[in-house]
C-alpha cells in the first residue's frame, strides 16, 4: 500500500539534509504526476498531508514554492471536477485540505513563500467560490482568508524595524557574498506589509467576483 511509501516521503521531508528534501520533493512530485489519480481519497489527503510537511520545511525555498504550485494545480483540477456524480463531499473534504495546508504555508516566515501561498489561496477561492458549498465557504472565509488577513497585519505592525543583514551566499576569493536586498524590503516589517498587500490584493479580487455571495453569510454585516 500507499501508507509506508509515504511515511518515508514524509521523514525525508523533515529532514535537515538539503539533499534529502530535495529528493523527497522529486519522489512526491513523481507520485503526484503518475499515480495520484489511481488513490482513493483516503490515500490522497494522506499524500496532501506529506505535501504539506514539504511546503512548510525551512530547508530549500525552491522545494516550499513547488508544493504551492503542485497544491494549486491539484485545487484547480478538484474545483473543476465533475460532482454530478455525488462526490461533492468528497471532492469538498479534499479541497479543504488544500486551503488549509496553504493557509498554514502563507503564515511562513519567508516572505518568497508566504506570498505565493496567500496568492494562491485566494486566487484559488476565487476561481471556485462559486462552486463550494455554504459550508466550505464559511470556512474559508472565517477561518482561512479573514484570518490570514488579520495575522498579516498583526506580523506587520510587530515585526523588527531594524535593517536585516544580508544574506550570506558564499564566497569568493575568499571574501564573503552577500546577498543585496532593496530598501523596499530590507526590514522584517517592510516584508510583511508586502504581504498584507498580497493578501489586500486577494481580498478585493475576492469580493468583486464573490461579492454577493459574501453578503450573504452569516455575521458579514
Amino acid at each position: 500500500g500507499w501508507t509506508p511509501v509515504l511515511r518515508l516521503l514524509a521523514s525525508a521531508g523533515e529532514a535537515s539534509s538539503p539533499e534529502s528534501v530535495a529528493l523527497g520533493c522529486e519522489s512526491l512530485q513523481i507520485v503526484y504526476n503518475d499515480y495520484l489519480d489511481r488513490m482513493d481519497d483516503r490515500n490522497v489527503r494522506k499524500c496532501l498531508a506529506v505535501a504539506e510537511i514539504y511546503g512548510r520545511q525551512e530547508t530549500d525555498v525552491n522545494v516550499s514554492l513547488s508544493i504551492i504550485s503542485m497544491l494549486w494545480n491539484l485545487g484547480d483540477m478538484l474545483g473543476s471536477r465533475d460532482t454530478s456524480a455525488g462526490s461533492v463531499s468528497g471532492t469538498e473534504a479534499l479541497l479543504d485540505v488544500i486551503y488549509d495546508a496553504l493557509f498554514k504555508i502563507s503564515k511562513d516566515a519567508r516572505p518568497e513563500v508566504r506570498n505565493s501561498g496567500s496568492r494562491s489561496l485566494f486566487a484559488m477561492v476565487a476561481a471556485h467560490g462559486t462552486r463550494l458549498s455554504a459550508d466550505l465557504w464559511r470556512t474559508c472565509m472565517w477561518e482561512k482568508l479573514f484570518p490570514l488577513l488579520r495575522y498579516s497585519f498583526h506580523m506587520s505592525v510587530t515585526s523588527s524595524k531594524e535593517e536585516a543583514e544580508a544574506a550570506l551566499l558564499g564566497r569568493s576569493k575568499g571574501e564573503q557574498v552577500r546577498l543585496v536586498v532593496h530598501h523596499s524590503r530590507n526590514t522584517e516589517q517592510k516584508q510583511w506589509d508586502e504581504t498584507v498587500v498580497v493578501c489586500l490584493v486577494g481580498m478585493s479580487r475576492l469580493m468583486h467576483s464573490q461579492f454577493e455571495r459574501m453578503t450573504r453569510m452569516p455575521g458579514f454585516d
